[in-house]
Parts: structure tokens; sequence; C-alpha cells
């Protein structure tokens, strides 16, 4: 990677636990490149890189088309299976939404873009358009978010290895 974007770092810290590339959706041409995850094994690592990112307007060649965004907490997953009636019906009558943060689906509909905190709301606005759901698939249950397993254990840097911890 180009030293103008990787922070100095030792090679021990760019230790990788996971990389995944990821199926092209359909409605994406052949040409277009598929996403790539990286899970980064110090924590500390990855927040360096994301800090060094932060600082650049641009990405310097070869890496201007390279996007890198933050990782989805298991909280927020869990959030947003909440609204999973409310996006399948979307899709089925092709209306656009994105995520928001914290939690909230921006949906555009006949001009205008709505946002929607809570399912129950969603469904509501659903409703009042006239967009029907199929009732045979129930949202999930609301996750005790206190009972949710941690996704990251405290793990050691190269520099502070005996920093290590089990959940």
């Amino acid at each position: 990677m180009c030293s103008t974007l990787a922070p100095q770092l030792e090679a021990a810290a760019w230790t990788l636990d996971r990389v995944h590339r990821l199926p092209r959706p359909a409605r994406f041409t052949a040409d277009t490149p598929k996403d790539v995850i990286a899970r980064f094994h110090y924590y500390t690592s990855k927040e360096a890189i994301f800090s060094s990112t932060r600082k650049m307007e641009h990405l310097p060649e070869p890496y201007q088309k390279i996007s890198i965004y933050a990782d989805i907490s298991v909280t927020t997953m869990a959030k947003r299976r909440e609204f999973i009636n409310i996006t399948k019906t979307l899709r089925n009558h092709q209306v656009p939404y994105r995520w928001g943060y914290p939690t909230k689906l921006l949906i555009w509909h006949r001009g205008k873009t709505e946002a929607i905190l809570e399912p129950e709301a969603g469904m509501a606005k659903l409703k009042e358009w006239g967009l029907h759901h199929n009732m045979g698939h129930q949202s999930p249950q609301k996750t005790q978010l206190k009972k949710m397993r941690a996704e990251w254990s405290m793990v050691g840097s190269p520099s502070h290895p005996n920093m290590h911890t089990e959940d």
C-alpha cells in the first residue's frame, strides 16, 4: 500500500483475521468490482488506518477508486433486522431507501424523503402509502442488547502483546 496512505505500523499490525470478497449484486454489471470485507486482528491497526484516511480528501493513485467504511456492529445489525418487513416491502415495490445513522431508514417516496426511526412507524407509513407487505414473514423479536456477546474482544497490539483478555 502507498506510504502516504498507510500509517507507519509494524508488519505484525497488518495481521488480518478474515478477508472475504462479497458476491456482486445482480443489478450491477460484470465489470463492477466486488466489495471486500477485511477484519483486522488488532483494533488499534484498524483505527490507525481509519484515522489516516479521514485526514485525506482523496486517496492517491492507484487507490482513488477504493472506498473504506467502518464496520457495522452486532448491535446495529440487530436493530436493522427489526426493519426486515419494511425493507422487504420497499424492495418488492421498488421504493428506494438507504440506512441512516443512528439506525433509521431514509425512504424516497413520491418525491419526498421520509425518516423512519422505529419499525412500528415504518409499518404505519407503508399502510398510509398503500404498500402491502407479506404477512408470512414476521419481524424478529427485539434483541436484548445487554445479553448480546461482544463482537470484538480486547487484544493487544504488536507494541503491547501482553494486553489480552477473553470475553
